[in-house]
Parts: C-alpha cells; structure tokens; sequence
C-alpha cells in the first residue's frame, strides 16, 4: 500500500516483475509463490528515496544536482534498505535472502562510466552492489525478471523477434559478467527464459482495440 500510495511508478514495476517471476518458476519447476513474493517486495527500500528511481519521476531528475558517487550511492542504497524493511517488517528470511542477491555484486554501469570520463582513476567498487551473486534458481529469476522489465518497459513497441532478441542480449550479459555463476542454472533454462519473457510481455503490452465512439457517443475522428 505504501508503495502505491509513495512511490506507484515502483510499484507497477515490481507487480510486473511478480508476474514475469511467477511464469519463469511455473516453466522451470521452481518455488513459484516464493519467488512471486520476493518480486513484490524486492524494491521496497525504493520508498526512501522514491524520486531518485526513473519509473517514479515525472517532475525532472534530482540525479543532476547530484555528483556521480552520490548518485551510486543513493541506487544502490535501495537494496539495503529493502532489506532492513523487511526485516522490520518481518518477511521471511527466505524471501529476504532472494530480495538481498536481485542485483548481486553486479556494477552501476551508467554513473561509472560517467564518472571515469571525468576521473579515469575512479574506483569501480563504489559502483558495485556489495551483496552476494544469486545462489537460488529462484533468486537468478528475479535478478532477471527484474533486469528486462526495467529495460524494455521502454521498448514495448518493438516486434517480437526484435523483442527477443534484446531479451536474450540481457540475460547473456548478466551470464558473462559471473552474475549467474553461484545458481543452479542451466543454459537451456536461460533459453527457455528469453521465450517466456517475451511472452509474458508480449502479453501484458498486447494491442488494444481503438473504439470507434467516445463515451458521449460521438464518432471519434
């Protein structure tokens, strides 16, 4: 409720992750209900500082009056916090430990690249994720449920194939930046995964019917 009424761009995007989580663990065989509920709450420490995340911005970029290394800090920051809700709140460890690895150590490419165009000594560990890379199947699918909602909600236009194939351009990163390498996860199953993704969004971002009348009744041009 807090995240619909703080932060519901956060919001819609982790029901949507929930989704895509729930239809990747139903096709592998995993715990479905646990990793759906890891999604809901994966991006509750977000309610600190909602407006610093893109999907909750609508009156400009506070990231602009912020230098490189307050930027990273404030993204990355929301992992922890998460966490420390959740425990408050007393969510299940289970679900805890799955929320803590859906960005493993994984870098901040955006600010560091940024900030190593200024700066080439810049220290590539004050961009990194300081938590453990995902050791569950469960908590590899929500890294990845995760990692394609968030760049393609942009894309949703795209044609299928196309769709696909930035899909599977994504989860093939995370696999050879060693984010997938403590899971049990099989190739085969990352395949499977690029074709449920597509999918499942193809499916939400489905075509709508253009009505022909408005609700008075007039004829739209």
């Amino acid at each position: 409720q807090q995240l619909i009424d703080e932060a519901p761009g956060t919001y819609y995007h982790s029901s949507m992750v929930a989704n895509l989580s729930e239809n990747a663990a139903f096709a592998l065989g995993s715990n479905a209900l646990l990793v759906k509920t890891a999604a809901f709450y994966h991006d509750i420490g977000k309610l600190e500082n909602p407006e610093y995340f893109t999907e909750n911005q609508q009156d400009g970029n506070p990231h602009e009056d912020l230098t490189m290394d307050e930027s990273a800090e404030k993204i990355i920051g929301h992992v922890a916090n998460s966490v420390n809700i959740a425990k408050k709140n007393n969510i299940p460890r289970e679900v805890i430990n799955i929320m803590s690895q859906h960005h493993g150590n994984s870098l901040l490419q955006n600010f560091y690249f940024k900030a190593k165009a200024v700066n080439p000594d810049v220290s590539e560990e004050k961009y990194k994720y300081p938590f453990s890379k995902p050791n569950t199947l469960e908590a590899a699918i929500l890294m990845l449920a995760d990692t394609v909602e968030a760049a393609m909600r942009s894309q949703k236009d795209l044609p299928s194939e196309q769709k696909r194939e930035k899909i599977t351009a994504l989860i093939v990163d995370k696999f050879n930046h060693g984010q997938l390498d403590d899971c049990p996860i099989t190739r085969k199953d990352l395949g499977m995964l690029a074709n449920i993704f597509t999918v499942s969004l193809e499916n939400v971002h489905h075509n709508r019917i253009k009505y022909a009348y408005s609700l008075d009744g007039k004829k739209e041009k």
